[in-house]
Order: C-alpha cells, then sequence, then structure tokens
C-alpha cells in the first residue's frame, strides 16, 4: 500500500514509530510536556515579580 504511493519506510523508522506510540499511549509524552509547561509557567511568575518587585522600587 505505502508502497505503492512511493513511500518507503526502513525497520528504523518503524521502530521509532511504534516507540513513539508506546510513549504517547503510556502518558509519557503528556507527562513530560506537562512538566515543561510547568517550568515555562514557573519561569514567567518569576520574571512578573521581578518585574513588578523593580517597579515598586522608588
Amino acid at each position: 500500500m505505502l508502497a505503492e504511493e512511493g513511500i518507503t519506510l526502513d525497520e528504523a523508522a518503524i521502530s521509532r514509530v511504534l516507540e513513539l506510540h508506546g510513549a504517547y499511549v503510556d502518558g509519557v509524552i503528556a507527562k513530560e510536556l506537562r512538566a515543561r509547561e510547568a517550568a515555562r509557567d514557573e519561569s514567567a511568575r518569576k520574571a512578573d515579580v521581578a518585574e513588578t518587585a523593580g517597579e515598586a522600587t522608588p
């Protein structure tokens, strides 16, 4: 089917797709994304606090 469309997949590509699918199904990817989002939020919060503290200082 894919070969008829000119798409070829080697064993390494198939293994990587299965690995990523497994990580998605197991929730590993979502967990990593939540951790990165939390780190970004914390960084933004600290920047806002620092900016606010700088504005409050005469």
